[in-house]
């Protein structure tokens, strides 16, 4: 696969449009937003937010969005209490999906990489997200930022994550 990543911090029809279309693909319908053309304007509208797209010859199959961790550590810590509340210079990876068609290729590779080259750019220290175990995302993450992971903890029902096992890990900005 020849991937490419593309960066955005404004709203785009057409990419919102494909985090729809993956979202469907991906996610079990309990897992989407009810309302998710909504929610996910919002999250291209708001140019405080990492918009990072995978490319497959112009092809978008995946997507990444984070956040500053100020922005959603109140509604999270209810689902997640050991989630420190005063992070300085810190995003939290909101969502991150690859179409099942391009899983186990190196995509989430990639697009971590990239998000890791925005935060770098924007003078971000840490990176905090809730990954799935029953994927082995968890296991991934760990092995790209294994020198830089900070803590790593599990939790066994993630609440936005239908109630599965899942493990918080904060990391280093390289």
């Amino acid at each position: 696969m020849n991937f490419l990543t593309y960066t955005t911090s404004s709203f785009n029809d057409k990419y919102l449009e494909e985090i729809l279309r993956l979202e469907k693909l991906c996610f079990p319908v309990d897992w989407q937003y009810p309302d998710a053309k909504k929610h996910y304007t919002e999250m291209l509208n708001n140019n405080q937010n990492l918009n990072i797209f995978l490319l497959e010859k112009e092809r978008v199959v995946g997507y990444l969005i984070a956040r500053p961790y100020k922005d959603v550590i109140e509604e999270l810590k209810k689902y997640d209490p050991e989630m420190k509340i005063e992070q300085h210079s810190f995003y939290y990876v909101e969502s991150i999906q690859i179409d099942p068609n391009y899983q186990g290729k190196g995509g989430s590779k990639i697009i971590l990489a990239a998000m890791n080259s925005e935060l770098v750019r924007k003078n971000i220290d840490y990176f905090a997200l809730h990954a799935r175990i029953v994927n082995h995302f968890n296991e991934g993450v760990k092995k790209i930022f294994q020198n830089l992971l900070v803590s790593v903890r599990s939790i066994e029902h993630w609440y936005f994550g239908g109630d599965e096992p899942y493990e918080y890990i904060e990391c280093k900005v390289k």
